[in-house]
């Protein structure tokens, strides 16, 4: 499975906060539900979905 970007809008940043997780581009539910429960882990309240985007490989 590819890494997707999922930014997040979390805490009323103005810049989002990026997680990189594991997901399909085309059925990225999964990947966002992810990343707003990595948010939460890090002690951000009110994530909100941005964008979501294939990973830039090296």
């Amino acid at each position: 499975m590819p890494q997707l970007e999922v930014h997040l809008s979390v805490d009323a940043e103005s810049e989002p906060t990026v997680y990189h997780v594991d997901g399909d581009l085309k059925r990225p539910g999964e990947a966002i539900q992810a990343a707003k429960e990595l948010a939460t882990e890090d002690g951000h309240e009110g994530a909100e979905l941005e964008e979501v985007k294939l990973a830039e490989t090296a």
